[in-house]
């Protein structure tokens, strides 16, 4: 069973401020992706998925927005990790059907991973 956000630490307003936008970006994409005949594989602890404690994180969150914007890869932790997350891959193929994909590169380029060196 996935704990929702409000029993976790690491869940903060903030955190659950940036997972319900990406979490409403994902569902738009995952709508598109359907109507394609492809199926939302989302995992139950998606960081993508409203109410999961990942969702709620705003470590994983700001790292999940600029994978987002910046089309850098997004892995899911279960596993096997080395998949990328279909809520990522969902989000993106919404940008690249509204906005395009390189359109907010710009805005992100100077804001480091949360493991990267500040």
């Amino acid at each position: 069973m996935t704990r929702l956000t409000k029993d976790h630490k690491r869940v903060t307003p903030e955190g659950k401020f940036l997972g319900k936008q990406l979490a409403k970006m994902a569902e738009i994409g995952v709508k598109i992706l359907i109507n394609s005949d492809e199926h939302d594989t989302r995992c139950a602890s998606c960081a993508y998925r409203l109410g999961t404690v990942p969702n709620g994180c705003a470590q994983t969150q700001l790292d999940a927005l600029k994978c987002t914007m910046e089309g850098v890869p997004f892995f899911c932790h279960v596993p096997p990790i080395q998949n990328y997350c279909h809520g990522w891959f969902a989000t993106r193929v919404l940008l690249r059907q509204t906005v395009g994909v390189d359109f907010f590169k710009e805005f992100t380029k100077d804001i480091c991973f949360s493991e990267e060196e500040k």
